[in-house]
């Protein structure tokens, strides 16, 4: 390389980063109109992982490089590249984005949902005397005052409702409707090529958040398919989910009383012969995630969830082949959605499906104590048995983004709002209104937003 060549190559490098040299001094405060709009900012999508901590300003812009802190009204960032730490004021940031520092995202936890929809999550110790006990991850007691609290959801390991890998004869639990089943080298085959609306389905009690697997050959028959959180075992159902595949798309149709109502489409991508399908199912709130040879094909959410389903239904049109059913409840603790306005009274979730309707007294670390309507009796139900217990409370909204009030968003997709009091190392601290100053680890934490999108 020539020196001419060398020289014009130090050139370029001197104007792209001149602007992080010239900074005197040690930490500095910048404002965004100081970032040019090339090299250094970064088009980031609103929701995409990133592989470095990102700043979106008020104007737009955006910076990525690492946070190293949050305090006294400044955002301190090193961005990429550069030798320097810049202090950026919080006036001029939109939200901050972290990335990913938790190489487990599991989080082993109960959750505590507020009556404004925000959520803590952490071991639930006991309620007694008007208050909730909270052991957080970061090793913080916390205490709520029980008025302030909707629900609480209790944590269950992932749980296998149905299995199936058709390596012998036709499973005895599975009952078939139509068409011709037989196994074959380890697949379930619907052979009759005529015959439409053939089920092979198997009892699954389904209740919280509910993954499904299996794999099918679409090159052969006209449509395959899947009911799940069914009501019945085959074609007419008094409810249900169906997802069905034709050709290059994949549709979701909610069941109800014998019909099938279209929700929506998602083109797709095949292999040949072979393709997995997965969906995920959130009961409490009704969205199913759909995914196809582990890419992401689209999401749907009822506006009418179904709560529980007693039955999963693989569906045939013509000649199908079918490998490897798993039905797991997933581990965790499902989301609860807080009643607009209060019913009749509290609510025990079962596992099983059923529904208790009483007044809660406590909870304990392996209990729960309730009385029935127009009972005394003080009755006990261990906590392994229930899927949340939701309270009898009138729910309220917050100021999100006003006055000082940022929102906090964690990795599983809940919220907090309240003053941020510092973010530093692998701790954010922050004073919510109804929790008091709670301390949450950074690896648990996605984002925080000082000023909502319009």
């Amino acid at each position: 390389m020539g020196r001419r060549t060398l020289a014009k190559s130090f050139c370029t490098m001197i104007c792209a980063f001149g602007w992080l040299w010239l900074i005197p001094g040690g930490s500095h405060a910048v404002s965004p109109s100081a970032f040019p709009t090339r090299r250094t900012v970064r088009a980031v999508e609103k929701e995409a992982p990133v592989p470095e901590d990102v700043v979106r300003f008020t104007n737009g812009n955006v910076l990525s490089g690492e946070v190293a802190e949050i305090a006294d009204g400044s955002v301190f960032m090193k961005p990429e590249m550069a030798e320097r730490t810049l202090r950026i004021p919080v006036g001029a940031v939109k939200e901050v984005v972290f990335k990913d520092r938790s190489v487990d995202r599991s989080l082993v936890a109960d959750r505590l949902l507020l009556v404004n929809g925000e959520a803590l999550n952490g071991r639930i110790e006991r309620m007694a005397e008007g208050k909730v006990s909270l052991s957080m991850p970061s090793g913080q007691k916390v205490e709520v005052a029980g008025q302030k609290v909707a629900a609480i959801a209790f944590y269950r390991g992932a749980e296998v409702l149905a299995e199936e890998s058709f390596e012998s004869e036709l499973p005895k639990g599975m009952h078939f409707e139509g068409g011709e089943w037989r196994t074959q080298r380890g697949w379930l085959l619907q052979t009759d090529s005529r015959a439409v609306e053939c089920f092979a389905s198997l009892p699954a009690m389904q209740t919280g958040e509910v993954v499904y697997e299996w794999t099918v050959n679409t090159t052969i028959g006209r449509s395959t398919g899947i009911y799940f959180m069914a009501s019945d075992p085959g074609f007419s159902q008094e409810r249900a989910y169906f997802f069905r595949i034709l050709r290059a798309y994949v549709y979701v149709y909610l069941c109800v009383n014998g019909e099938e109502v279209y929700c929506g489409s998602y083109r797709i991508s095949l292999y040949r012969n072979k393709n997995d399908v997965r969906l995920k199912c959130d009961s409490g709130r009704g969205m199913i995630i759909m995914w196809i040879n582990g890419a992401e094909v689209g999401r749907w959410k009822s506006s009418v969830p179904i709560k529980r389903g007693e039955y999963v239904a693989l569906r045939a049109d013509g000649r199908a082949a079918f490998d490897d059913l798993t039905v797991v409840r997933a581990a965790g603790a499902v989301r609860v959605t807080p009643l607009p306005t209060p019913g009749e009274g509290d609510v025990l979730a079962l596992v099983n499906g059923d529904e208790i309707s009483a007044t809660v007294k406590a909870v304990s670390e392996r209990s729960v104590a309730f009385a029935v309507a127009n009972s005394d009796e003080v009755r006990q139900i261990g906590r392994e048995k229930l899927l949340y217990v939701r309270f009898n409370r009138t729910l309220e909204k917050l100021p999100r983004g006003r006055g000082g009030t940022v929102v906090l968003v964690m990795r599983n997709g809940d919220r907090i709002s309240g003053k941020l009091l510092s973010l530093r190392e692998k701790r954010v601290r922050i004073q919510s209104k109804h929790a008091g100053v709670v301390d949450l680890r950074l690896e648990d934490a996605r984002k925080v937003i000082f000023k909502e999108f319009p």
